[in-house]
């Protein structure tokens, strides 16, 4: 790792996970913004439509993403009929019925609504909208909790592709993680959804995570491969006790050091690039034939809120608590917090007046983006973190011949760091840009 790297992996930038990015989030815009993005959507346009449950039986230490531990079925039952209410509300301000392509459940543990209660969702769905042949419906999955009856029970609602959080399979790292997992429940899940004929599976791990080590990490790539899933995310461990209950649980003197972390990362991707897979972008891993890998090859890759993607539908519609919607004039996100809906129906997110949105130019964004692709680039005349259609995306989005671009960014890494020409550079490409680029009202960042 060369001393440039290593500068800049001691930077702080905001969380790469999400675009556009944390720091460029600010609270502006009403909900009558997103009422009237809704009544101006062009219902002649497939949409995509991602259904947020924030609630697991048990709360890992190490997780971060916007959930709740429930063990009461009348909380869950409470929020499965307010997400219902929104299901019907969004429909009723749209101009016409919109067609899905693809539909996505994450959470949370999603099938913590239960077969019944993600049967009753789906007929919502279908009350109010229309599904596109062969659309694409995933499901976000605890391995944990995947019996026969599950599975049988997704494939007859159409689900097609799950993800399975697997994060780590050493011991060790899962106890100090608060997350017993063993193998032979990941095992048994994969044969069961297969055995369903649900044969389209993602496995996410972490690194970064406590008590890991590069060996053990490249175990843990070698027993998953085994496993033959179509896609890998490797995410890396974000630490945030400050605003994470949950992780103030988790020793610090075992958690690896920022190289130590680049180190993983790349020994994740050598082995996974030698099982056979190809990586995708800065996190992702595809089978040769996977429609990610063809759409990386082919330069149609797109990043949204879940991770890299081969969808390239404009909208998309999130429903249930911290949803984020993608439309063509903005972002919104609906409220992150959680209250018993069954008691407060008024508080849901789309007649809260509180919702979190902000807004920022499209300039703006893009050039946080140039930011932190400059902090990854390196004197060895590589990308670090970022793969070659991202590249090119960005540099049509700038109006900027690739050539130019790469340029651009090789004579402006070494100057990075608080660079007063780095920063009249940037200001000059925003200038240049801002009035061609459209407004979008954006929310508060989730926290994952």
């Amino acid at each position: 790792m060369n001393d440039i790297v290593r500068r800049y992996a001691r930077l702080q930038v905001p969380r790469y996970t999400s675009y556009p990015t944390a720091a460029e989030f600010a609270p502006a815009v009403a909900s009558a913004d997103q009422r009237r993005w809704l009544r101006e959507l062009d219902t002649t346009e497939a949409v995509s439509v991602y259904l947020h449950v924030p609630y697991c039986r048990e709360l890992c230490l190490y997780c971060g993403c916007n959930t709740k531990k429930a063990m009461r079925d009348d909380v869950i039952a409470s929020y499965r009929v307010a997400l219902e209410r929104e299901i019907a509300q969004v429909s009723d301000t749209l101009s016409g019925p919109a067609r899905i392509a693809r539909l996505h459940w994450g959470g949370g543990t999603p099938s913590i609504l239960g077969v019944d209660g993600l049967a009753s969702v789906m007929q919502v769905l279908r009350s109010y909208f229309a599904f596109e042949d062969g659309f694409e419906h995933a499901i976000e999955l605890d391995p944990r909790y995947v019996t026969s009856l599950l599975a049988e029970s997704l494939k007859e609602l159409g689900v097609n592709r799950t993800s399975l959080g697997v994060q780590d399979v050493n011991p060790l790292v899962q106890a100090a993680i608060g997350r017993w997992q063993p193998m032979q429940d990941v095992e048994a899940a994969v044969l069961r959804l297969r055995a369903a004929g649900i044969g389209s599976l993602n496995f996410d791990l972490i690194y970064g995570l406590p008590l890991q080590t590069i060996a053990s990490l490249r175990k843990t790539c070698e027993i998953v491969a085994m496993l033959s899933p179509d896609r890998i995310a490797c995410y890396g461990y974000a630490h945030m006790p400050r605003l994470k209950a949950n992780q103030r649980r988790i020793d610090e003197s075992t958690l690896p050091g920022v190289e130590d972390r680049i180190d993983q990362a790349e020994a994740i991707a050598e082995e996974f690039q030698r099982s056979g897979f190809l990586k995708i972008g800065i996190d992702h891993f595809a089978r040769p034939d996977d429609a990610l890998a063809r759409a990386a090859m082919s330069g149609q890759l797109h990043r949204n809120f879940q991770g890299y993607t081969d969808d390239g539908r404009e909208t998309l519609i999130g429903f249930g608590a911290s949803s984020i919607s993608r439309f063509s004039d903005g972002y919104v996100q609906n409220i992150s917090d959680v209250p018993s809906l069954g008691d407060q129906p008024e508080r849901f997110p789309m007649t809260d007046a509180s919702a979190q949105m902000g807004k920022f130019s499209r300039a703006s964004a893009l050039v946080g983006w140039v930011k932190i692709v400059i902090a990854r680039f390196s004197h060895a005349n590589e990308l670090r973190g970022i793969n070659r259609a991202e590249f090119e995306q960005i540099a049509r989005d700038l109006d900027l011949p690739p050539p130019e671009l790469y340029r651009l960014l090789t004579g402006l890494a070494a100057e990075f760091e608080a660079s007063p020409q780095l920063a009249k550079r940037l200001r000059a490409i925003k200038r240049k840009h801002r009035a061609a680029r459209m407004r979008l009202s954006v929310p508060i960042a989730p926290c994952c």
